[in-house]
């Protein structure tokens, strides 16, 4: 009787860490996407406007165009606005693949260990 359910240990940890890795190449190669563990919420942000020239423009609202401008500018250079949320979804994929690589190793060993 230990020897059969030493053997079905061995079976159910391999499954393991194969439908982990499995999981972790479709993922990682884009077949699949990650679980969403963190949500981006798009956030509806009126463009920054600029003004057209006056002929005669006073200094606090020259600093204020090219402080706009500036604030423009940068905006433009950021990565895209879901990246970070991506990125903390496929690393806290990897950690819990893992935790099954890990788990489904254990389960093994308990059944190698029947096994003697």
């Amino acid at each position: 009787m230990k020897k059969i359910i030493g053997w079905v240990f061995i079976f159910v940890g391999v499954l393991i860490i194969m439908g982990g890795v499995w999981e972790s190449y479709q993922i990682f190669s884009a077949q699949k996407l990650a679980p969403e563990i963190f949500k981006f919420q798009e956030k509806k942000i009126s463009p920054v406007l600029i003004e057209p020239k006056k002929t005669i423009e006073k200094p606090e609202e020259k600093i204020s165009r090219e402080v706009r401008e500036t604030i423009q500018e940068q905006l433009e250079k950021m990565p895209p606005s879901d990246f970070v949320v991506k990125l903390l979804n496929l690393i806290s994929w990897s950690i819990f693949a893992t935790f099954l690589i890990y788990a489904g190793g254990k389960i093994s060993e308990l059944g190698i260990k029947l096994l003697k």
